[in-house]
C-alpha cells in the first residue's frame, strides 16, 4: 500500500483522474504532478464520511471504465475525461469533493504559487488594514466570566 488509505492501484487511479480534472499545460505541472492524489489520500484520514464517498466513487469510476473494455489507467486522456463526466452526472457529491480537493492541492502548492506569482504566504498580514467589526454581541459571553476549571 502506498498511501494510507489507497491501494497502489487506487493512488494510480486518483493520479489519472486528477490529471484530468487539472492537465499539464505550458509551463504549469498537472494536478498529478504536484502530488493531488496524495493530497485527497492523506485528506481521508480525517473523517470515515468523505473516505466511504472516495472508495464508492473509484469503484463506479473502475466499472465505468470496464465498459469501455480496459482499465481507467490504461484509457487516454480523452477517455479518462468522458468517463470523470459521467461521473459528474452520476454521482455528483464524490465529483465535487474530488475536484475540490484537486484545487485545494494545486492552488496550496508552493510551485503553483510561485508560478502563477502568488506570493507563497498567508492573506494576512500584508500590510492590509482590517476593519474592526462590531463585537457587542459577544458581551454576554464576557460578562459570564471563565466557565472552565483549571486542570494545570
Amino acid at each position: 500500500m502506498n498511501g494510507t488509505t489507497f491501494t497502489d492501484a487506487q493512488l494510480d487511479l486518483m493520479r489519472k483522474a486528477a490529471e484530468c480534472l487539472i492537465p499539464k499545460k505550458d509551463s504549469m505541472p498537472s494536478a498529478s504532478e504536484i502530488g493531488a492524489a496524495e493530497y485527497i489520500d492523506a485528506n481521508l484520514q480525517t473523517s470515515p464520511k468523505s473516505r466511504k464517498l472516495v472508495l464508492q466513487g473509484i469503484q463506479e469510476i473502475e466499472i465505468k471504465s470496464m465498459t469501455t473494455g480496459t482499465e481507467f489507467k490504461n484509457l487516454g486522456f480523452n477517455e479518462r475525461t468522458m468517463i470523470l463526466k459521467q461521473i459528474e452526472e452520476s454521482n455528483p457529491p464524490f465529483f465535487a469533493y474530488i475536484l475540490k480537493q484537486t484545487c485545494n492541492a494545486y492552488y496550496t502548492h508552493p510551485d503553483v504559487l510561485n508560478l502563477i506569482g502568488a506570493p507563497n504566504r498567508p492573506p494576512q498580514p500584508a500590510g492590509f488594514e482590517l476593519e474592526q467589526g462590531d463585537l457587542s454581541s459577544l458581551e454576554s459571553v464576557r460578562a459570564r466570566g471563565a466557565i472552565w476549571r483549571d486542570i494545570g
